[in-house]
């Protein structure tokens, strides 16, 4: 059987870790200004940059490979260009970083299994596709960065379009094929559109927009690192010389040097197999939790407050088809369901519950644990908190819990256990340190707390309500602090009679230990603010704003520091490469011809062609011998072939022979090329006359 949320403890310990940078980061500012919490709004804020800086240098952009370098030379020459290009740059790579932060905080707080598979499959859709797009940037600046991904991409692509880019007189013919790599480069950055509505689509209320604070800080966090570090071009792309050494972005095209090293098969398997476990991981990986809830009907009056709330859209209302004077009932998609149990919390009239942690009984227990603690200890605290809190140790430890025997403290039940299985626990305090008992009662979510609970514990005698939740913006099921604090709000009578709503960070030590004393948790207080003259608010807010930039800072640091050298250097080699384009001669004689025909009529004549044979010669040794086999389903098309061969710098003579009648061996070249070192010089076949020629 899947394990629980508190029994996945590789995870938890994870978590734990995480918690604690937010945790440090809480300390230094207000918890609504922490990046982590908002990793998600900030990728699409960046996305907007991406998008409103993309727009402006697309205007000034000249596609072709003769005039692509100079025109992103231009736009960079001016300070505005370069505030532009740059800002779009460390954007693209921010953007990453953020994803797989994002990526990163749902794994380990569980957000990416059962009904919330789609957001986790879309958002690694949307990373792939952001790396291509970004690819495709570097791609269009044509300078030698472009040319290694040029080589390598053509190279899988071959045909006409690999040999466009083998010598400097073809690349005047380019203009088209980078018209079609700027068309994917901006229309994938449309499709993103269709993949965000994918990745929200089952998210009720789903937060789109950054707050505007952080929003003015990411930017300014972009503009101080392109100001500090202006984008810049490696050497212009020169087909004539090897790419050598160079700082490359290794976040889109760090696969570039591994496959040099590793070879493309390798990479790509490895890559394929990363990417299915991740996809794979919702199933692989499956938890389970406390529901799917279940609607008693006859209790159920129609009130759709359950539907209106459910963070993700598992009810919807229906028409009533059992007799009853109300018109609709809830019903949940148990796909959907997340056992969160913020419906039960809604419900007024008990008419929603989780099978796996009945309200009914959990008051029943509440109230033994109660009257336990207070003939222990006097009139005791009454906890609630949600399973994030017990599992990463907000909550103190548990020696001796004396309702029931669980099987480990702070374990929630399994949602096939009976009522009697269920945990409640109380700690009888140190009497030398304080003087109240406290009764812990743990709940999936706090939006699962009624409000008849917390009043049924105060008439029961229990002096102070504890809530401890997660915070609003970090909710493990999205908005159970927001609902709960809804409900207690308008019911101003139980919280002025001593109920507390304390939103923390899983595992803070602070509220642990003032819980293990019997005290009401406070927020620790900071030193050093009694001699300003700022408010004390206003000095918070001044710090919580410098701390949130100088997180956003680090973060588009540690983005612009993947900008390293590629370790691979080819200054001491030379390369030779053979450019075959063939029209083909025809299989057999045209009956509608007679006479000889040149190269052009041949070519427009439709009919299977025969393949081409080549075989070359490099100082004395034979380096190959292979068949070009016709294109087109029918062998009727073009003839292309491409071969590239490393040598060393110096003289080398060459021999090269073709066959193309099918039958006679003819020497098309013979002579020597002289390679410097980083050269890279192309055999080159012209149709027309027949002849070898050396580029």
């Amino acid at each position: 059987m899947p394990p629980l949320y508190p029994e996945r403890y590789l995870l938890r310990t994870a978590e734990r870790l995480l918690t604690r940078v937010e945790l440090l980061l809480n300390r230094l500012m207000p918890s609504h200004l922490n990046p982590f919490y908002h990793l998600g709004t900030i990728s699409i804020f960046l996305l907007l940059i991406l998008a409103a800086t993309g727009l402006y240098l697309t205007i000034l952009y000249r596609p072709n490979a003769d005039v692509a370098y100079a025109s992103v030379a231009g736009i960079s020459a001016h300070w505005f260009g370069s505030l532009i290009r740059s800002t779009h740059r460390y954007a693209a790579d921010a953007l990453v970083v953020t994803l797989l932060l994002h990526a990163l905080k749902m794994l380990l707080s569980e957000r990416f299994w059962g009904s919330r598979w789609l957001s986790w499959v879309s958002g690694w859709s949307l990373l792939a596709i952001i790396w291509l797009i970004g690819a495709m940037g570097y791609w269009l600046v044509w300078d030698q960065r472009a040319q290694w991904l040029n080589e390598y991409a053509v190279g899988l692509i071959g045909g006409a379009v690999q040999l466009a880019f083998a010598t400097r007189s073809a690349l005047s013919q380019t203009f088209t094929f980078f018209i079609i790599i700027l068309f994917l480069h901006i229309f994938l950055s449309v499709a993103i559109l269709g993949g965000l509505f994918i990745h929200l689509l089952r998210l009720s209320r789903a937060r789109i927009w950054l707050p505007a604070w952080i929003m003015g800080e990411v930017s300014i966090a972009l503009v101080l690192v392109a100001l500090w570090r202006p984008a810049t071009s490696a050497l212009p792309a020169d087909t004539s010389r090897l790419v050598g050494d160079m700082a490359i972005d290794w976040w889109y095209l760090g696969f570039l040097p591994l496959i040099e090293q590793w070879g493309s098969p390798m990479i790509w398997a490895l890559s394929s197999l990363v990417a299915g476990g991740l996809i794979a991981l919702p199933w692989l990986a499956r938890g389970r939790h406390l529901g799917p809830a279940t609607v008693a009907n006859p209790q159920c009056t129609g009130c759709a407050i359950c539907a209106q709330e459910c963070p993700y859209g598992a009810i919807e209302m229906q028409p009533q088809t059992q007799d009853s004077r109300y018109e609709s009932v809830a019903v949940i998609n148990p796909k959907l369901c997340t056992g969160c149990g913020v419906c039960v919390g809604t419900c007024a009239t008990t008419g929603v519950d989780l099978p796996g942690l009945p309200a009914a009984q959990l008051r029943r227990q509440l109230a033994s644990g109660i009257e336990a603690a207070r003939g222990a200890a006097g009139a005791p605290i009454v906890v609630f908190a949600c399973q994030r809190h017990v599992a990463l140790g907000t909550l103190p430890p548990t020696p001796e819990p004396v309702l029931l025997q669980p099987t480990r403290p702070g374990k929630l039940p399994e949602a096939s256990a009976t009522p009697d299985d269920f945990q409640l626990w109380y700690v009888t305090p140190d009497p030398e340190q304080q003087q109240l008992g406290s009764v812990y009662c743990p709940v999936p979510c706090v939006g699962m707390i009624q409000p008849e609970w917390i009043r049924d514990a105060m008439s029961q005698g229990s002096s102070t309500i504890v809530v401890v939740g997660c915070h609003t913006l970090d909710c493990g099921f999205r908005e159970g602090p927001r609902w709960v604090t809804s409900r207690l709000v308008r019911r101003q009578k139980l919280v002025q009679q001593g109920v507390h709503i304390l939103e923390a960070t899983p595992g803070d030590q602070h509220i642990r230990r003032q819980l293990a004393n019997g005290k009401v948790p406070v927020r620790e207080p900071r030193s050093g603010t009694e001699q300003s003259t700022y408010p004390w608010r206003m000095q918070r807010s001044i710090a919580g704003w410098v701390a949130c930039l100088a997180v956003i800072l680090i973060i588009v640091i540690t983005a612009v520091a993947a900008d390293q050298p590629s370790g691979i250097t080819r200054t001491g080699a030379a390369m030779i490469r053979l450019v075959l384009t063939h029209p083909g001669q025809l299989s057999a004689a045209n009956p509608t011809l007679s006479g000889p025909v040149d190269a052009t009529t041949v070519q427009a004549l439709s009919g299977e062609r025969l393949p081409v044979r080549i075989r070359i010669e490099i100082s004395g040794l034979p380096i190959i011998e292979r068949t070009y086999i016709p294109g087109g389903l029918r062998h009727d098309g073009t003839i292309y072939g491409y071969e590239e061969w490393t040598l060393q710098p110096g003289r080398h003579p060459i021999r090269l022979w073709m066959m193309d009648d099918g039958a006679t061996w003819q020497l098309q070249y013979e002579g020597t090329i002289e390679l410097a070192p980083g050269q890279a010089r192309s055999l080159v076949y012209h149709a027309d006359d027949s002849t070898v020629a050396v580029e």
